[in-house]
């Protein structure tokens, strides 16, 4: 019982968030809790810490609802292959880049000398023809980052477990900084080729569908920064 109410609890609270914003419209907390995406211009520096808040907020939230349904039905969890994927990878990267967006527009907020401020993140889909070289290049060196990532943890976990030290906080730490940054170069890598699709295809929507909201998204990254480098290449290509 306790868990059921632990879990409706952190469920209810985006529910009440969104109507205390529709019933109480104008009012200055609820922003601070509902999160937005800014686009390429500036932003006065109380709007850049609203929006800062709002994604560290969330990201919080996102954190206590896998924490709490992990606790009250992991046995169910296990049971569901989708869920378990879920709950222990789609929803940690989702984590980890609100994290790192809300963190970023925070500084700029803060720490900013200007009235008014341009977020250092650019929107995915703001690419300039000029800069597609750059975009390729950063595809090839996070590709190479992210591929690594799981090669060293594999090799990583067969030699612990060789030696015996698998269990060790110090291991177990190494083996979390190797999973964040496969996941972050991930992202990267996925931003990157949005980037260079708006440059180079008329459909970039495509690429995100498919590397996003696919089982198979991890896989498409890979074949998509494939694919995009063959096409640079074709076209860069002396004629």
């Amino acid at each position: 019982m306790k868990n059921i109410l632990s879990e409706t609890f952190i469920l209810a609270l985006p529910l009440v968030v969104f109507i205390a914003h529709k019933t109480f419209s104008g009012n200055r907390i609820t922003p601070y809790f509902i999160p937005r995406i800014l686009k390429d211009r500036k932003y006065p520096k109380a709007e850049l810490r609203q929006a800062g808040t709002a994604y560290c907020v969330f990201a919080a939230w996102l954190f206590s609802f896998v924490a709490v349904t992990a606790c009250s039905f992991m046995p169910l969890l296990e049971r569901t292959p989708f869920l378990l994927g879920l709950f222990f990878f789609v929803f940690p990267i989702l984590f980890l880049m609100c994290l790192v967006i809300g963190a970023s527009y925070l500084l700029c907020g803060l720490f900013s000398r200007d009235a008014t401020v341009k977020p250092r993140l650019e929107s995915i889909d703001h690419a300039q023809a000029d800069d597609l070289a750059k975009y390729i290049r950063k595809i090839k060196i996070f590709n190479t980052i992210n591929l690594s990532c799981p090669v060293l943890l594999i090799a990583k976990i067969l030699t612990e477990e060789s030696m015996g030290i698998a269990e060790k906080g110090s291991a177990i730490l190494l083996n979390i900084a190797l999973l964040i940054t496969f996941i972050m170069t991930l992202w990267r890598i996925r931003a990157y080729l949005m980037k260079a699709a708006v440059v180079m295809d008329p459909s970039p929507n495509n690429i995100l569908r498919s590397t996003l909201f696919s089982p198979w998204g991890i896989f498409f990254v890979w074949i998509h920064s494939f694919l995009i480098i063959k096409k640079f290449k074709q076209q860069t290509k002396p004629s």
